[in-house]
């Protein structure tokens, strides 16, 4: 598995990872004034104070109901990140390209956007171009008005509500060659 990372919520700057030697202590940041969770020394495997990211998302949010305990994981990865659910207006069937094992209904279309669907004469980005399929995304799926999401700041009074949602890192908390402008 590849590097991850976010850019801190109230400045994007990129949290780097250890491996960079330019790390330094971070804050996730918790709703409610519950106390942030503090990293030391981020590995770049989305994994903050012992806390993986993704789960944090499900129980932050009170989720967990929703899935078996091996699936935590999945289910805040498919809210934050892929949760797209494409709904075929005509049959009400839904598909996805993930994620389909978190929800019984939910199909799984194989190959990639771009490869014809078995019973479709279009891929799916035709389907959905041509307004056949509807995307509606997981959350709203399952009914969920909002979401708490990851927030982050190196600064330690920062306050979750003041910030908004982290953003993912583009040079994945690690390749900071590539970075336009970057400076510790």
């Amino acid at each position: 598995m590849g590097f991850s990372s976010f850019l801190t919520s109230d400045r994007e700057e990129s949290i780097l990872n250890v491996y960079t030697g330019l790390s330094r202590i971070v804050y996730m940041l918790q709703p409610n004034g519950l106390e942030h969770i503090v990293e030391e020394a981020y590995q770049g495997y989305m994994t903050f104070g012992g806390i993986d990211v993704f789960e944090w998302i499900v129980k932050i949010n009170n989720l967990d109901y929703l899935c078996k305990d091996k699936d935590i994981r999945t289910l805040g990865l498919a809210l934050s990140i892929c949760g797209s659910i494409y709904i075929d207006i005509k049959t009400q069937h839904k598909y996805s390209l993930h994620y389909s094992s978190l929800l019984a209904d939910i199909r799984v279309f194989s190959g990639s956007y771009n490869d014809i669907q078995e019973g479709y004469i279009f891929t799916p980005n035709e389907l959905i171009e041509n307004g056949m399929w509807e995307e509606i995304s997981l959350h709203n799926l399952l009914g969920i008005e909002s979401l708490y999401m990851p927030r982050f700041s190196f600064d330690k009074s920062a306050v979750y509500e003041n910030v908004p949602d982290a953003q993912s890192c583009p040079i994945q908390g690690y390749f900071i060659e590539d970075a336009d402008n970057y400076s510790d």
